[in-house]
This record gives C-alpha cells, structure tokens and sequence, in this order.
C-alpha cells in the first residue's frame, strides 16, 4: 500500500448500509450542554486543569461536528453474518471493525488536520505543526493512517511515525480522535446495538451473537480490542458510597485497601476508550491479567464513588466511576479528565496500563521505510 499521497475518493456505501447511526437521539447541542457544567466544576475543584478543560472543550466539539458529518453519509460497511461474528467473539477474538470498511479519506481528513491545528493552539505547539506538515506531504498517507487506527495496529503507525521524524503518541491520538466516531458509528452496526424496530431488536436479543456478547467477560472490547477507559459501576454498586470511608487498617502497603476490589460489583461495564462499546465483566479479578484476592487492591479517588482498582501481579488499574446510566459516547472523555487523579495516584505508586493488543495484520497498513521516497510510477 502506497503511502504517497494519492487521489482522495469517496467510498461506495454498501447494501442496506444506514445513512444514520443511531446514537441514542441525543444532539450536539444537548451533548455540550451536558459536558459544560461538568467542566464548569472540574475547573472550580482542580484549577490547574483549566487549560485541559479549554483544550477539551475544543475536541470535543470538532469530534461532535465530525459526528454529524458522518451521519449525513451512508456508512461504508459490508454485510457481515451474525454467525461468523460470534464465532469470533466465541474463540476470544474481537470482531474487528475495519473488515470490508473503506474509510473516506476525503470526509475524514480535514478533521484529521483540524485536531492537529487544536492540538498545537493549545500547547502541543511545534509537534502538532510538524505531524499536520507531514500529512500535508504525504509522508504519511491519511487513509492508511485511518485505515490503521480504526484496525488497532498500533506498532505499524509507530513504526511510520518514528520513521518520518514525527512523535508516534501524538500521531496515534490525533489519529484515534478523527476516526473514533467512525469507530462508534460501526461498532453499532456490526453488533446491531440500535436497532430502531423494537420487534427485530427483541429477537436480536436472543441470537447467537446477543448471546456471545453477554458472555464475552474478557477486559478487551468485543468490538475493537481495546482496553477500557474505565468502568461504571450501576446505581446498585456497593461502590455507589464514598470510597474514602474505609477504615485506615483496611489499607495496605501501598495506600489500598486490600480485597475492597472484590466487593460485588454487580454493574460494572467496561467502556471502550476507542468505540466507546459498553460490555459487563465479573468483579473480582484484574481484567488486564486476571488475577484476584489479595493481590488486587482499591484506592479511593478525590471525587464522590471512584475508586481505581490496583494489580500488584501485572501492576495494571482501572478507574470506577459509579453511576447509573452509561454516558454517552463523546462524553467519555469528560469522565476521563474528571478522573484524571486517579490515574496520576496509581502512576504514583508505580501502576500503569498495559500496551494495547496488536490486531493481527494481513498485511502492513503503513507501508515499509522507504516506499514513500521511492514512489511508484504512475
């Protein structure tokens, strides 16, 4: 796959293909409206996020205006048979959502562009001047670096990137940003989560795949792969309460309360980082290397019902954030800077995240070093 710059077109809409994910009916408007007291409170409890909420409140919006964009075109998907699709759930695998997919470059792209302009307005500065410069070139082609981030191969846009001289965090983010609405849009088709015929929606419920998603039960999402940003727990979770209540000989060496993450967590969904998928998984062990007992630990948030739950076998943590209905998918990244003390208490005492599963590739999506300084011809 070339990597040059190439004609952009737009790819044909297949068969039975929506012109309009179903995204809970919500609008732009009622989304901001909702992210906008949030952020409101999160500037007046933590100040020294104030630059991080005008940052975000800027990509949010370009992501809600990408949105609308893409539901005013049909989606570019094939057919796919339910069977095969919980086969592979089955046998551990995730769907995948790139199979028989064409991303619109040419829909995509200047917002690709734009959230490297937002990134260098608010402090990325040269490096997201740089990444747009490259783009602008060719050195990275647009739809292989859609193309990749939407199949999750990671290690191929990294390569490239380090290749070119560009930084390989930032491509993959701006990267995940432009082509995570799309991913959203496509993950409720493939798994058919919005049905709008009641009837067809209450037949699906007892199907094969229906029943394979139920019992997925894995730390990965069913439908890309990725790890979840966080859980939230349901408005009955014993995790509803204060965290912070626990008794000091509760705790352990590392600040954490041991065995609290075992309590039953009898609502918690993971929610995807990427398609914003939403799937149960058993409390009580670590969803990253499966360990439990003692070896998984609670540590309580500065905010009301969160917690983040601590490995010490892989040294993984997930953030909890209690709730009752699961958010919206553009709100995701609201909860994630509001829980951000999470992540900096658990980077503190030595936890992390893990890399992310590589999706197995037929074929590179970003072609080898080399290839775009030496076009073909024609």
């Amino acid at each position: 796959m070339a990597l040059v710059s190439r004609r952009l077109r737009r790819p044909r809409a297949w068969p039975g293909a929506p012109r309009r994910a179903i995204l809970a009916g919500v609008t732009r408007e009622e989304l901001l409206a909702a992210a906008e007291p949030r952020w409101r409170a999160l500037r007046e409890r933590r100040a020294e996020l104030g630059g991080a909420v005008d940052m975000q409140r800027v990509l949010v919006t370009r992501g809600l205006d990408l949105g609308a964009a893409l539901d005013r075109q049909p989606l570019p998907v094939a057919p796919r048979p339910a069977g095969a699709l919980a086969a592979r759930l089955a046998g551990g695998e995730p769907v995948g959502l790139d199979e028989g997919v064409e991303v619109d470059a040419a829909l995509l792209g200047p917002y690709l562009l734009g959230f490297c302009d937002d990134l260098a307005a608010g402090g990325a500065g040269a490096p997201a001047r740089h990444l747009r410069e490259v783009l602008e070139r060719g050195e990275i082609d647009v739809g292989s670096l859609l193309a990749a981030s939407l199949g999750r191969r990671q290690a191929a846009i990294r390569t490239r990137a380090v290749h070119v001289g560009v930084s390989p965090d930032l491509t993959w983010v701006v990267a995940e940003m432009a082509v995570g609405p799309l991913a959203c849009r496509l993950r409720q088709h493939v798994l058919a989560e919005a049905d709008p015929d009641p009837e067809r929606a209450a037949a699906d419920a007892g199907s094969e795949l229906a029943a394979a998603l139920r019992s997925w039960g894995r730390g990965y999402c069913p439908a890309c792969g990725s790890w979840p940003a966080l859980a939230e727990l349901g408005a009955g979770d014993p995790g509803d309460g204060d965290p912070g209540d626990r008794g000091a000989d509760d705790r352990g060496a590392d600040g954490a309360g041991d065995g609290d993450a075992d309590r039953a967590d009898a609502g918690r969904r993971l929610r995807c980082s990427f398609c914003g998928a939403g799937w149960p998984c058993a409390p009580g062990a670590c969803i990253y290397c499966g360990a439990g007992g003692e070896g998984l630990l609670a540590a309580a948030g500065a905010g009301e019902a969160q917690r983040a739950e601590l490995c010490r076998s892989c040294g993984g943590y997930l953030k909890c954030v209690a709730g009752g209905a699961p958010a919206p998918f553009e709100l995701l990244p609201v909860i994630d800077l509001e829980t951000s003390d999470l992540d900096a208490g658990a980077m503190e005492r030595g936890y992390g995240r893990p890399s992310m599963r590589e999706a197995d590739a037929p074929a590179p999506p970003c072609p080898p070093a080399g290839e775009a300084d030496n076009p073909p011809p024609g």
